[in-house]
């Protein structure tokens, strides 16, 4: 059998409903838009790979290489963002019912912006233009986390290949889908992860991100969209997947990663892996962008973050409490906000400052590695670009170029 690299799903994409995907590599097969820089209904993808091959590779990186060259060269990071329309969202600043009675709600707010001690790890998704010492050096923090995908071949994107700090990846899907990842071998995969990370820094893996939005392959689904995985299947994939962890990389942290703002899935709080009291994974970590709705006011921004959907968390706050009740630590694998301004039907966006200060405000007032704190965070500095072309509408860093949204970006350098 073999795995489907995530940046190359098979993907439904569902511009009505918010949920895309931004576009692979041109180099590993798939087809873009070259207005919109958004993979094509019609790509056909890069080859995918063995278990068999995985089990091979990551021996040749040297362990001992600093990180100065690192995000020499990138993949591009997939993003979806999905709010069906139409959906009855309760948008109080209520929490959902699993929350723990006590659950402290006015932290939500994010506007304390008196200074503090970091208390958390921040960093960036790099592009070949923009190295974590740039990024680090632009605005005036050095990255402490870089994220990325362990490629189809079985080694990791060359932007963390010689990167020593910490490190959240997101890896490989069997192509068959959930019945299959319950019955998939994935300890060569651990064992090539491990091999390229020995000695260096925390490394968090994500399996299966967004799984909450028909906009990936691996969408668990519902009866209402006529996609739909049996939760007993999914809790054994699950299983599977933490036992070939245990077994091949020990000293890894797993991460369940659903998507922000996604209704798409009726019972999500369901499908934590394992069970309530006993979860398999160490860490919650969401992708949300500021689109479906784009915002760029705080009490807005207040109560889309608050927001639940029949008891489900939805928001970003939400799903903090729903971490915190569950007794783990919460993360922002991927996040921003899109500069460019574009049609509601597509997401929305523009310059957003307040986006910018509600997120650090918001990140600082729960940071910590508590349940329901705030591990760590990654903005998404969008998708690499060559000279002359338009910039991606989430960068908010390239160098000498100007990035879409000027102030948000600079809000962004000052706060952090």
């Amino acid at each position: 059998m073999q795995v489907r690299p995530y940046f190359a799903s098979s993907v439904i994409v569902l511009l009505a409903s918010g949920c895309f995907e931004d576009p692979p590599a041109v180099s590993v097969g798939a087809t873009t838009d070259d207005a919109t820089g958004h993979a094509s209904s019609t790509g056909s993808g890069p080859s995918v790979v063995s278990a068999a091959s995985l089990d091979i590779v990551g021996s040749s990186t040297s362990s001992g290489t600093t990180g100065d060259d690192a995000g020499s060269s990138s993949e591009n990071h997939s993003e979806s963002q999905d709010t069906s329309p139409g959906t009855d969202t309760d948008a109080s600043p209520g929490t959902d019912a699993d929350t723990s009675p006590g659950t402290d709600t006015d932290a939500s707010s994010g506007t304390d912006t008196e200074e503090a001690a970091v208390d958390w790890q921040s960093g960036y998704w790099p592009t070949p233009d923009v190295t974590p010492d740039a990024f680090g050096a632009w605005r005036g923090r050095p990255v402490e986390i870089v994220a990325t995908w362990l490629g189809p071949d079985g080694i990791l994107d060359s932007s963390v290949a010689n990167w020593n700090g910490d490190a959240d990846i997101h890896i490989s899907f069997p192509e068959d889908g959930w019945q299959a990842a319950a019955e998939f071998d994935f300890t060569a995969i651990f064992r090539a992860l491990e091999s390229q990370r020995r000695g260096k820094g925390e490394t968090f893996i994500r399996f299966a991100e967004n799984f909450n939005c028909a906009c990936v392959g691996w969408f668990v689904g519902s009866p209402e969209l006529e996609v739909y995985t049996e939760l007993e299947v999914y809790q054994q994939a699950w299983h599977n997947f933490h036992q070939a962890k245990e077994d091949a990389f020990p000293d890894a942290q797993l991460v369940w990663s659903p998507l922000a703002n996604s209704s798409q899935l009726a019972n999500i709080r369901d499908y934590l892996p394992g069970s309530p009291g006993a979860p398999l994974v160490d860490v919650i970590a969401l992708v949300t962008q500021n689109s479906y709705p784009f915002e760029d006011d705080a009490a807005a921004l207040e109560e889309t973050w608050a927001a639940t959907t029949n008891g489900e968390p939805l928001g970003l706050e939400a799903w903090r409490q729903f971490a915190e009740s569950r007794g783990l630590p919460l993360a922002i694998a991927s996040w921003g906000s899109p500069g460019t301004e574009m049609s509601e039907a597509n997401g929305g966006g523009g310059d957003a400052p307040a986006y910018m200060e509600k997120m650090h405000g918001w990140v600082q007032a729960h940071a910590g590695d508590g349940p329901g704190n705030v591990l760590y965070e990654l903005v998404f500095n969008g998708l690499d670009s060559s000279p002359g072309e338009e910039l991606h509408p989430y960068r908010i860093f390239a160098g000498e170029r100007d990035v879409p949204a000027p102030e948000a970006a600079e809000t962004y350098r000052e706060l952090w």
